[in-house]
C-alpha cells in the first residue's frame, strides 16, 4: 500500500558523507541486495561517491528527514548522466520518482555549462521507460548485453537547455 505522501513537500538534497547518511545508504543498500535487480554493494557505492564526477541526492522533506528516493549520477562538464534512481517501496505509486527527476532536471538547467542527461534503462522496465518519455527523454540508442544478467539497456538522453552548439 501507497503511504500517503505530499511530493510538493520533498526537495533534493546532497548525499552526505556524515553517520546518518551513510547509515541510511548503508541500510538501502542491503535492500537492493536482495531484490530482483543487482545493484552495487555499500563499498562499491562509498568508492563511486569518492569520485569528483559523482553526485548523490537524497529526496526528502529536509536533510535529516527519513529517505523517500535516493539517485546517483555522474556529472561532467557538458553532459550527466543517471547512474541509479531508487524510490523507496513504500513511497512508490505516490509520483515520487517523477518529482524527484523533475527535481534534479530543473537543477541542471541552471548549470550553465550542462547540455544534456543521459540515462541508461532495462528494456523490460517498462514504468521507467514510460516516466523518462513523459519527462522529454529521447531514445537515442542501445547497448548490448549491458546489464550483469545479459539484459540490453536503452540508452536515453534529455536536451537541457534549446542552444545547440
Amino acid at each position: 500500500m501507497v503511504e500517503k505522501i505530499d511530493v510538493s513537500q520533498l526537495r533534493l538534497w546532497p548525499l552526505q558523507r556524515d553517520q546518518q547518511h551513510m547509515a541510511t545508504l548503508r541500510e538501502w543498500s542491503e535492500r537492493w541486495k536482495s531484490g530482483p535487480q543487482a545493484f552495487w554493494d555499500f563499498d562499491a557505492l562509498i568508492a563511486m561517491l569518492a569520485r569528483p564526477v559523482c553526485r548523490g541526492y537524497i529526496f526528502a522533506t529536509s536533510a535529516d528527514a527519513p529517505w523517500d528516493a535516493v539517485a546517483f549520477l555522474d556529472v561532467g562538464t557538458f553532459s550527466a548522466d543517471l547512474l541509479y534512481i531508487y524510490v523507496d517501496p513504500k513511497a512508490r505509486g505516490a509520483r515520487v520518482g517523477s518529482a524527484m527527476l523533475t527535481a534534479i532536471i530543473e537543477d541542471f538547467q541552471s548549470e550553465a555549462t550542462l547540455e544534456d542527461l543521459l540515462l541508461e534503462v532495462r528494456p523490460s522496465n517498462v514504468p521507467a521507460i514510460k516516466l523518462y518519455e513523459k519527462l522529454g527523454f529521447k531514445r537515442v540508442g542501445e547497448r548490448k548485453r549491458y546489464y550483469s544478467d545479459g539484459e540490453d539497456a536503452l540508452v536515453f538522453k534529455l536536451r537541457l537547455r534549446d542552444e545547440s552548439v
